[in-house]
């Protein structure tokens, strides 16, 4: 290749480098379309027709909602504004023309050829045509949704009013609309504003907040920050316009952006190709630092004032189930309301206040979202019955999608009590595993020999990897030791917790929680470091004996037919006669390629250094697990569960007994704290044997035959690799139905219990994986003075 060809090579690749790596906005398929309170409905909105929340057993009875209008035309201070950017048109074409512009061509054509054709400049604070698609839309959707129970509106069954404004009064018609083909009346603004906007009447507020430049001292001080002047800078070197930009100009751009993108249409403004993502977010930012210093978390007034629509939908939804005909209330207000009303429930606060310093990308406070044009809060009673008895339930929506983050598949609850039992930590071999695995080592060395001798089918990796082997004497010196793994489990597992109910678990008092281990001291290290992980002064029960945790540890005539009775494993031994276990036994022997027999012993070693020196915690395979196949796996593991089967499980009667003595605790502890004594949580750290005579007790789990020796289910429930691993847990959270601020009646009905099995929601104990307090109830109650009188003797603990 000649030196000239070579270099148009290196031309061509510099030319499509640069090509390639020009970001064009208007061929973006993903154009950042969030522009705080700015931002299209459709852009942010779901659809109330797919999201509805179907309540097994419930029928809707009453809606009520609060909506911000649709989208409008900006005020008379922004509109100069905005008409002024517009001249800034010229400049962006004449400095494409000389070549000085990074935009691409097509954006400065659609700048160049854009004009107001939806006549959005032309009007003060307007409801537009789309503002009007947006309320027309919300109406349909939701006549589609309820099209039951909404379809015969009489003049006493629902209520509609809208706040001052001539754009928000024009969209509650617009919904109405949308809503019935026949005429539904609209009640007119009350010039006090009341509950839909009290803030406009409230001299205090508008004196302190609204008008006060304090208020914006965050978001003033965050146009000076660097992360702004620096989106500013390539907003300008982009431009390449000569004409510096103010701070002012920035926003008047980034304003005929967002309010020149359509989203009934999903046509992007060309305007917004002047911004790249990361600016967008920044001008985004600063419009939620606006509106959460005025109407929202960062000023006093903004929970007060959000009290009262919420004051309103209690008492609605309070006259409705005493019998109130109301079967639909919507009122329209302005974002302030919406940003108002969600301080008052406490929703979307983040742990710090928002400041101009950092922009947290994952803060909950998001004007994009929360006030959206048209954005809104809908909110559905239902009636339930069950057992004949009735019931109520509420869920919520925001922007027609269910508030599933701050409730319960859109059930609003808030979690008062937690309730949790634990095996330890994965912890090193007793002493006579240790030496069975001891024994099984030198098995290494004669499938290295074999390997080299052509004999094995192992793969030469499996080989080496087995052979670099080092082993950690602490696993096999008997002691039972909790290892590293096994305390990143426990501290796992709190910490995670602390995460999920992060305001029921912080500042933990005396009194407020209850610790306790079984005896042994890998238990009592696992409650250790769990604790530790939830915070540092938190105190530790003394172990009792055995109680709740481990009632059979104690029982003498237990432990001496069942736990220590080798006819226990008679299953399980048959098993190991079975053709099956003997193929395994079989390929194992021919895949090591070795001279020496192995024993049932050998294997079961074998597979004890494969388990106890795999770490999931590093992700971190033993080489020791290449000596079997997937189905030779399987087959172990058959063993062991027939081991839990008849020594834990439901191969014993008598294990159900010791499992409903925890589960009595169960429901006494969470009966305390609806009598307002209870505890926040109550955790306590047992053996498998413990959690495996729960399930029993609980009918979980259970197959239809029992499980034996002579035919493996494959489709087994009963399985101990998910039951009953190292730091296997049972939780049950109960909840408290509320309206945050506004609490439901206090009967027995407000509260719902959620079991979860290793951290993942239970669907079997409940229909949908929560109970209702009677279902609840009504499974524990018959384990209340459960006795264990049979024990006959006492023994040490096992």
């Amino acid at each position: 290749m000649s030196s000239s060809s070579h270099y148009s090579i290196i031309v061509l690749c510099c030319f499509i480098i640069s090509v390639f790596g020009k970001n064009c906005f208007w061929n973006s398929q993903c154009a950042f379309n969030h522009f705080s309170s700015k931002t299209p409905y459709n852009c942010i909105r779901g659809d109330l027709r797919d999201s509805f929340v179907k309540v097994k057993g419930c029928e809707p009875i009453s809606v009520w909602g609060l909506i911000r209008h649709g989208k409008r035309t900006p005020g008379i201070d922004f509109l100069y504004q905005i008409r002024e950017a517009v001249t800034f048109k010229d400049y962006i074409v004449d400095s494409f023309n000389k070549g000085n512009s990074f935009l691409c061509a097509q954006d400065v054509e659609n700048i160049k050829n854009w004009f107001d054709e939806r006549k959005v400049f032309e009007r003060v604070q307007s409801l537009t045509e789309e503002g009007y698609q947006e309320l027309f839309g919300i109406g349909k959707r939701l006549k589609e949704t309820f099209k039951e129970f909404l379809r015969d509106l009489g003049n006493s069954s629902y209520r509609i009013r809208s706040a001052y404004g001539p754009w928000v009064e024009n969209g509650a018609e617009a919904f109405v609309k949308g809503l019935s083909d026949i005429p539904i009346y609209v009640e007119p603004a009350y010039p006090s504003n009341d509950i839909i906007a009290p803030y406009e009447s409230c001299p205090n507020f508008l004196k302190e907040v609204r008008d006060n430049p304090d208020t914006y001292y965050e978001a003033s001080k965050y146009k000076q920050s660097e992360e702004f002047q620096a989106s500013k800078a390539q907003i300008q070197k982009r431009m390449a316009i000569e004409y510096n930009l103010t701070n002012k100009n920035v926003t008047s751009l980034y304003d005929l952006c967002r309010y020149s993108w359509s989203g009934i249409d999903s046509k992007p403004s060309p305007w917004c190709a002047l911004f790249t993502l990361e600016d967008l977010i920044v001008n985004e930012y600063h419009g939620d630092l606006r509106h959460y210093y005025r109407n929202g978390p960062g000023n006093r007034y903004s929970e007060i004032f959000g009290r009262l629509p919420l004051s309103n939908l209690y008492e609605t939804f309070e006259n409705v189930k005493s019998g109130g005909n109301m079967k639909m209330t919507i009122y329209f207000s302005h974002a302030t309301m919406m940003d108002m009303v969600y301080s008052a429930l406490g929703w979307f606060t983040d742990k710090e206040p928002l400041t101009h310093a950092y922009r947290n990308p994952r803060r909950k406070w998001k004007s994009s979202k929360l006030g959206a044009f048209a954005a809104n809060l809908i909110v559905v009673l239902h009636r339930c019955l069950e057992d004949n008895k009735e019931d109520y339930k509420v869920t919520y929506y925001i922007n027609e999608e269910a508030v599933t983050s701050v409730c319960s598949d859109g059930i609003c609850c808030e979690p008062v009590s937690i309730w949790g039992i634990y095996r330890h930590g994965k912890r090193e071999p007793g002493v006579k595993f240790a030496e069975s695995m001891k024994q099984a080592l030198p098995i290494r060395n004669y499938i290295t020999a074999s390997y080299k001798k052509g004999r094995s089918s192992l793969c030469a990796q499996d080989v080496e990897n087995l052979q670099n082997w080092e082993l950690n004497h602490n696993i096999l010196n008997g002691k039972s030791d909790l290892t590293e793994e096994g305390r990143k489990e426990m501290i796992g597992l709190s910490k995670r917790l602390k995460e999920v109910f992060p305001d029921l678990l912080s500042n933990l008092r005396h009194g407020d929680y209850s610790f306790r281990s079984a005896s042994g001291f890998w238990i009592e290290k696992s409650i250790q470091h769990f604790v530790k992980s939830l915070g540092e002064d938190l105190t530790i029960e003394k172990v009792k004996d055995a109680d709740v945790m481990a009632p059979y540890a104690t029982c003498g005539s237990y432990q001496k037919d069942v736990q220590r009775n080798p006819n226990i494993y008679a299953e399980a031994e048959k098993y190991m006669q079975h053709s099956e276990y003997l193929a395994t036994k079989d390929r194992i022997q021919r895949r090591t390629g070795i001279d020496y027999t192995l024993t049932d012993d050998n294997i079961t070693a074998l597979y004890d250094l494969c388990r106890y020196t795999w770490s999931a915690v590093d992700n971190k395979f033993s080489p020791w697990c290449a000596l079997f196949t997937k189905d030779d796996l399987e087959v172990l593991e058959y063993i062991q569960d027939l081991k839990h089967y008849y020594r834990n499980g439901y191969g014993t009667s008598v294990n159900e007994l010791f499992g409903r003595v925890p589960l009595a605790n169960l429901l006494e502890s969470f009966e305390n704290v609806k009598k307002g004594h209870g505890k926040k949580i109550v955790t306590y750290v047992t053996h498998a044997t413990m959690l495996d005579q729960i399930y029993t007790a609980l009918g979980l789990f259970k197959d239809t035959a029992k499980l034996n020796g002579l035919n493996r289910d494959r489709e087994r429930k009963w399985r101990t690799s998910k039951l009953s691993v190292f730091s296997a847990n049972l939780i049950a959270v109960l909840n408290r139905r509320v309206l945050r601020l506004l609490r439901c009646t206090n009967n027995s009905e407000d509260y719902n219990v959620v079991f979860y099995l290793n951290e993942e929601p239970m669907r079997s104990i409940c229909e949908e994986g929560v109970c209702s307090w009677r279902e609840f109830e009504n499974k524990l109650r018959p384990f209340i003075n459960t006795t264990i009188d049979f024990c006959e003797f006492r023994s040490e603990p096992y």
